[in-house]
């Protein structure tokens, strides 16, 4: 590489950190050195024109563009990266690979380098762990909130943060929503420079406020997501446009149930009234029915209660009658028949007063 491609590198490093921004820098290193960028890049990071920190950001800058032109000729696989001299060099190296197996979704690839980690450079165990997540988030692994708080805070550089929050995003069975969002916030509100305009982000942040219902709120960040995305990614531009219509399609869903569902509680809550009103007439028909057996058992039992007092009287008349020798014949059957006919007037207008009232009972 000549020396005027290198201070072009320089001067595009100082305003890269002066903006936050690494793409110009990635675009011009792919531009000026295709086939041979990790020496130009190892070279900025010795003469402190970028820091390790900065480097991570322009690296993946860099893998992201390196697969977007299909130039493998410019990507390191594993078995390229034990051949890489020196500590810089070989972190660099390592980490374009891990960047280009994840962007290609390749887990077995990203696996393998990931597993290699104790040949590699062992000051990097953030940005192994954040591989290592990222791994288990695609393959759908249920991971303990407890084990996600650390990577929330915002010491952790926003490259591993954001790559938590992909594989969050590519998480075929848990849900996360509530992690993506508070992750996806802090990175917009924390990470600084294009972190807080970056497309990526947003929509994965989108994606994580309609897994918690939050669909203006999801639509909001898709839509600066989608006026993000550079002019010339038509593909990035199409596939972000479609998330917005399933984010649509979702809260139209929704909306669609919860009607249904408050429609059908309100049914449901209108029958339940109306047969209640019947069960309870049912039941205070049952409960009258009862207590009018119950009366009209009363009043037999009081007819008959009569009828043995009126039995009982016309035996003490007739005994009282015949003990009595004072009496002549027809004074007896005279007191016998009034005994008698004030016993029959007696049971006669007990029937009567029980039967009236069992008449009123009924009505």
């Amino acid at each position: 590489m000549s020396d005027e491609n290198l201070l072009e590198l320089e001067h595009l490093a100082a305003e890269g950190r002066a903006r936050r921004s690494w793409k110009e820098l990635a675009d011009a290193l792919v531009r000026t050195c295709p086939e041979n960028w990790l020496d130009p890049l190892t070279n900025l990071l010795e003469k402190g024109a970028l820091s390790e920190k900065e480097m991570i950001d322009l690296v993946s800058d860099l893998a992201w563009l390196i697969r977007r032109d299909d130039n493998e000729a410019t990507a390191l696989g594993a078995t390229n990266l034990r051949r890489v001299d020196g500590e810089k060099k070989q972190f660099i190296a390592y980490y374009s690979a891990l960047c280009k197996a994840r962007f290609n979704f390749d887990i077995d690839s990203l696996q393998n380098l990931l597993d290699q980690y104790g040949e590699l450079p062992s000051s990097r165990e953030t940005m192994v762990e954040a591989h290592r997540l990222f791994v288990r988030l695609f393959k759908g692994e249920n991971i303990d909130e407890d084990e996600l708080t650390p990577w929330m805070k915002s010491s952790v550089h926003p490259r591993w943060r954001s790559i938590l929050l992909h594989g969050m995003y590519l998480s075929p069975h848990a849900d996360f929503g509530d992690s993506m969002v508070k992750l996806g916030e802090g990175l917009l509100r924390q990470g600084g420079g294009s972190w807080r305009t970056d497309p990526n982000t947003m929509m994965r942040l989108a994606v994580g406020y309609r897994r918690v219902r939050e669909f203006d709120k999801a639509l909001e960040f898709a839509d600066k997501a989608i006026a993000g995305v550079a002019n010339t990614d038509h593909n990035l531009h199409d596939q972000y446009s479609g998330l917005r219509d399933s984010i649509v399609r979702d809260k139209v869903q929704v909306k669609l149930l919860e009607e249904s569902t408050q429609r059908l509680e309100a049914r449901l809550k209108q029958e339940f009234n109306e047969h209640s009103a019947e069960l309870e007439g049912q039941i205070e028909q049952a409960r009258a029915e009862i207590q009018r057996g119950h009366q009209e058992l009363i009043l037999r039992i009081i007819e008959i209660l009569a009828l043995f007092t009126a039995l009982i009287g016309v035996l003490v008349a007739t005994f009282q009658t015949m003990v009595a020798d004072a009496l002549v014949g027809w004074e007896r059957v005279t007191i016998l028949g009034i005994s008698v006919a004030f016993l029959t007037a007696f049971l006669f207008i007990i029937h009567f007063l029980t039967s009236q009232k069992m008449k009123k009972s009924r009505e």
